[in-house]
């Protein structure tokens, strides 16, 4: 057998593989089976309250594995602003995100983490418990199902540092400064 017939059978069998990988594939229509978000209809734009402290509501928690960096866990905390001083802002709906420690061991994400003291997650937690866990203590996302003041955040630049067309731009809560009322969820 030469050389020439080894590459050449390489070949065909690789363009095998690379229609049957095809044909696997769902078609691309150009239109998404699920509504398309309008950064304006969707996320609320609040430039003024940059850096501005609130009162929000949380009223979900979702942990999800994000793709995009690596299959990083992070934690959306989901919250609804319910503060008078604000009034333009009542009833609006933000949301927080934490990165998530994973386990030493396994390398994948633990159902109730434990402490990891340098992680926002760890930080915002220690004022939702009202005070840091101990050594060890598995720390369960339910203890968020209250109410806190945060300070928000406007995102106007993109992942590049460019800024972002006025219909992209949002505000998310940044960080938890205090704990105002503890939910009856979060025991």
């Amino acid at each position: 057998m030469s050389l020439e017939s080894v590459g050449a059978s390489a070949l065909a069998e690789l363009k095998r593989f690379k229609a049957k990988q095809a044909s696997d594939r769902k078609p691309v229509t150009g239109v998404a089976d699920y509504p398309v978000p309008v950064a304006g209809e969707c996320w609320p734009y609040f430039p003024k309250l940059d850096g501005e402290i609130v009162i929000a509501r949380v009223y979900r928690l979702e942990a999800v594995e994000v793709q995009r960096y690596g299959g990083q866990w992070k934690l959306f905390v989901h919250m609804e602003l319910v503060d008078d001083l604000y009034p333009e802002t009542m009833g609006e709906k933000i949301y927080m995100s934490m990165n998530l420690p994973v386990s030493k061991k396994t390398g994948k994400r633990k159902r109730h983490p434990t402490s990891h003291s340098c992680s926002k997650f760890y930080e915002n937690y220690s004022i939702a418990n009202e005070g840091r866990p101990r050594w060890g203590e598995d720390m369960p996302y339910k203890r968020f199902l209250s109410t806190f003041e945060v300070r928000l955040h406007s995102v106007v630049m993109n992942d590049k540092q460019k800024k972002k067309h006025r219909v992209n731009r949002y505000t998310v809560a940044e960080e938890i400064i205090d704990l105002v009322e503890r939910g009856p969820k979060s025991f």
